[in-house]
């Protein structure tokens, strides 16, 4: 099932900031005001071309595996396709890569460049989008 509301397409500069100071270290300061220009028009252009919806439990089993009955929530298991995925994905997918891609920007082991950064902020806020979808009635 398609989920219908398009809020979830788009992001603000403030909540690109709030995502860059969790990865910025604390000795380095945050990209300038024309970067975070930059990557919050890309989220919201990969924003613009995901569909957000949800798989039946039965779906998300056989797509998934009883692995993503614990992401169930009451309208099903939310899940997104973009293109910057291999298929439609869902929580477990996203935050194993946000996490990676987080410790590696942190430890200095990912350069914090336009590409990297743009690719973290749109896994942060996907995985936020999903933990929200499901509950609405």
């Amino acid at each position: 099932m398609k989920i219908k509301s398009d809020k979830w397409k788009k992001t603000s500069l403030p909540e690109i900031t709030a995502i860059l100071h969790n990865i910025t270290p604390k000795d380095q300061e945050l990209p300038d005001n024309k970067d975070i220009t930059k990557l919050t028009e890309i989220a919201n252009k990969n924003l613009k071309e995901s569909e957000f919806k949800y798989f039946t439990k039965e779906e998300a089993v056989q797509a998934f595996g009883k692995r993503a009955e614990g992401y169930l929530k009451p309208n099903g298991l939310p899940c997104i396709s973009n293109p910057i995925f291999s298929g439609t994905v869902y929580m477990r997918s996203i935050l194993e890569e946000q996490f990676k891609m987080h410790e590696e920007l942190l430890n200095g082991l990912l350069t914090p460049n336009i590409a990297n950064l743009s690719k973290y902020i749109f896994y942060s806020i996907s995985a936020h989008n999903l933990s929200q979808l499901g509950w609405e009635t």
